[in-house]
């Protein structure tokens, strides 16, 4: 009985670990053994793109937003639109559209209906070969729509996403481990597109073929939706680190608890709705996305369940003392982290981002649905 639950906890313990570590590790050895190149084809032309970004009360942003998106457009050979989607807001926000005339082109909802309604209603009437989603708060560097259309030479790739940086880590502990995080999820999405695809886009700045986009659910997260869709009809889903993006992260941890918490909610909840087709999709795809992805949400739970039976072995074989002490230490650097005393303070970051993983797990599970977002003012 002892031997079973220390082998049950170090089998817990490796699952938690899995996407963080021995995922990644998993596809630098994939990647020597069978790279994916992109294999791009002499073009003449350029596709046109179209730019779709939806908004709600951002006035304090989207003028500069705008004026990014023109500077970048101004260095592309081609022709692109930008179209912009106020949902319901009651700032300045759609003044500020209107103040630009015929330079964009603005959809202005009288009430708040959500960015995948937002942005289904904006690709209907975009007109570009080429269909990029961005977030009101993310910039992008110059070369970025250049860089982004070299991507799409390759005849195989559907869609891409560009490489987002923070431009905000040291401005507090929250910022801090999502500076981090982010930079390792950067990494491990280089890595499956090497090998591939990756396993879905984050919001701030993707793009995808116009005839890939498929309409998404209202209370189903767009980005993730839309990315993966691409995958499941079988064209690759890359990460371009060429395709520079740069945003600042929330600071207050109250406002990135509340916000992962509805995106994992969101995720998961595309996760059910897909899941027939990913299952259906392959080896490599499922074993990417569920090491990437599945495993990822779950890791509280056999972080958790692995502590358990690790204590329960302990006591059982007669070490009682031992599990109090490790159930003592973790308490007091839970202190010292509540304190604010580093790295204690940045340990409880991380536990804190698992919790509200988990719980939009839960929510999601117990059947919440979320349409509309709330902006975390502390990343404006």
């Amino acid at each position: 009985m002892i031997l079973l639950l220390f082998f049950l906890a170090a089998v817990c313990v490796l699952v938690a670990q899995h996407p963080f570590v021995t995922y990644p590790l998993s596809l630098v050895l994939w990647n020597r053994v069978q790279p994916v190149p992109l294999i791009p084809v002499a073009a003449d032309t350029w596709p046109t793109l179209s730019v779709l970004c939806c908004c709600y009360n951002e006035e304090g942003v989207i003028a500069d937003k705008i004026e990014n998106g023109f500077e970048a457009a101004s260095r592309y050979p081609g022709k692109v639109e930008f179209l912009y989607f106020s949902d319901g807001s009651n700032d300045r926000t759609a003044e500020i559209f209107l103040s630009y005339g015929e330079r964009i082109k603005p959809v202005i909802a009288a009430e708040r209906a959500g960015k995948s309604v937002g942005i289904r209603e904006l690709s209907s009437r975009a007109s570009g070969d080429i269909l990029v989603f961005t977030d009101a708060n993310t910039f992008i560097a110059a070369d970025s729509l250049v860089e982004l259309a070299k991507v799409f030479q390759d005849d195989k790739v559907g869609g891409a996403s560009g490489r987002l940086l923070y431009t905000n880590p040291d401005a507090s502990d929250t910022a801090n481990v999502n500076s981090v995080y982010w930079k390792l999820e950067e990494t491990i999405k280089t890595l499956e597109s090497v090998t591939g695809s990756t396993m879905g886009a984050d919001g701030a700045f993707f793009a995808i073929r116009k005839q890939l986009h498929r309409p998404c659910p209202p209370d189903i997260i767009d980005d993730m939706h839309t990315s993966l869709n691409v995958v499941l009809e079988k064209w690759r889903f890359i990460s371009a680190p060429s395709v520079r993006t740069f945003e600042k992260t929330p600071t207050s941890s109250m406002d990135e608890f509340q916000r992962k918490i509805r995106i994992a909610c969101r995720a998961f909840n595309c996760y059910r709705l897909l899941s027939p087709r990913i299952n259906a999709a392959g080896g490599e795809i499922v074993y990417k996305f569920y090491s990437h992805k599945v495993a990822r949400w779950l890791s509280l739970c056999f972080i958790v369940l692995g502590g358990a039976f690790g204590i329960a072995a302990l006591v059982l074989s007669g070490r009682p003392l031992v599990a109090a002490a490790v159930v003592g230490v973790l308490l007091v650097c839970a202190l010292l982290g509540a304190m604010g005393i580093r790295p204690f303070s940045r340990l409880n970051e991380i536990v804190l981002s698992l919790v509200a993983v988990s719980l939009g797990v839960v929510e999601s599970l117990r059947g919440k649905r979320y349409q509309t977002w709330k902006i975390a003012r502390s990343g404006r």
